[in-house]
């Protein structure tokens, strides 16, 4: 059973995401226009949300907020010394026996564990970690790296599976306890692979623990082109919105961090 902790920490996150606080406005501005002693407060309600839901609907917002994430770290060149373990973070996974194995994975975990087996490719002998929850729904987040990775052709023995935490804190501080309880040194030659965005925050994390892993961005959602903006980039969508999403996303789980002291 997940912890309270837990289940408030990711509602009061869903609560605070521009999205849902756009949607507040415009749902409480609407009750307020029944009432019309409050008419002018409704209408600044109103406007404010559509306001809000508009701007988020535009590429250059959504890609000024997310581009100094994914920017933060360079793409993953292959040092000269050899890397001995990939630790490659959750995301989520469904099961859903009607599905290919590779569709039962989030697109975010498909990419991450893409990039992490290339890596392994690029460095024989080398390790891949898998860490992530244990969902209710669909059990062990990492099991269902391990099976996708093990389709792909990655051995089972070359396969660490860290069961159990629920966020990229908890990761971190596995992947740390892991070491020691192998009586590994640290800091080892070691490679983390996140999505581009979550990458500040991840090496934070893990710094946090002794660790000095090199980051293996992945799963870039702004990708520059030489080409100037178009009329398109000005033109609402959804994955503008989602870029928000994950942006804010990030800062707010920066802030988090720091706050309870974990970077």
């Amino acid at each position: 059973m997940l912890e309270l902790g837990f289940i408030l920490k990711k509602t009061l996150t869903a609560l605070v995401m521009p999205l849902s606080i756009t949607l507040l406005l415009l749902i409480a501005g609407s009750i307020l226009l029944y009432f019309p002693k409050y008419f002018a407060y409704a209408r600044k309600l109103i406007w404010a949300g559509t306001l809000g839901l508009i701007l988020m609907t535009l590429f250059p917002l959504a890609n000024a907020l997310l581009e100094p994430l994914e920017s933060h770290y360079p793409p993953f060149q292959q040092p000269q010394e050899k890397i001995a373990y990939i630790n490659v973070l959750g995301h989520y996974s469904i099961e859903n026996p009607d599905l290919p194995l590779v569709s039962q994975l989030s697109a975010v975990s498909v990419t991450r564990l893409t990039e992490g087996i290339r890596i392994y490719h690029m460095n024989p002998g080398s390790q891949l970690i898998f860490s992530g929850w244990n969902s209710p729904q669909s059990g062990s987040h990492p099991l269902w790296m391990k099976k996708l990775a093990m389709a792909l052709g990655v051995p089972e023995a070359a396969i660490i599976l860290l069961e159990g935490p629920k966020d990229t804190h908890d990761e971190a501080v596995r992947t740390a306890a892991y070491f020691k309880q192998q009586t590994i040194a640290t800091p080892v030659k070691q490679v983390l692979v996140t999505s581009a965005s979550h990458m500040k925050r991840a090496m934070h994390l893990f710094n946090a623990q002794g660790l000095q892993p090199i980051a293996a961005p992945s799963y870039y959602r702004v990708r520059k082109s030489d080409a100037p903006c178009s009329v398109a980039c000005f033109m609402p969508s959804a994955k503008a919105i989602e870029k928000v999403q994950f942006a804010v996303h990030e800062y707010l789980g920066i802030i988090w961090s720091w706050l309870r002291g974990q970077i």
